[in-house]
């Protein structure tokens, strides 16, 4: 993942993964999703959970490389 940008269907998988840990019933249903996406990845400063999003990550890891 650092060494190559991975693809935006790759990241999606993986951010779909996360959703569904957090987000579905024990039934595998939709569960209620209290808080936006885009809130649970930012940073804890600014008043998120500080998750990372795949594709951003993946984008970091690539600039730190350079």
């Amino acid at each position: 993942m650092s060494a190559f940008r991975l693809p935006q269907e790759t990241c999606r998988h993986c951010n779909s993964q996360l959703y569904k840990f957090w987000w579905a019933n024990q039934d595998k249903e939709n569960g209620i999703h209290w808080i936006s996406w885009s809130a649970v990845c930012q940073s804890k400063f600014a008043s998120g959970l500080g998750f990372w999003d795949f594709n951003r990550f993946n984008v970091v890891l690539l600039a730190k490389q350079a």
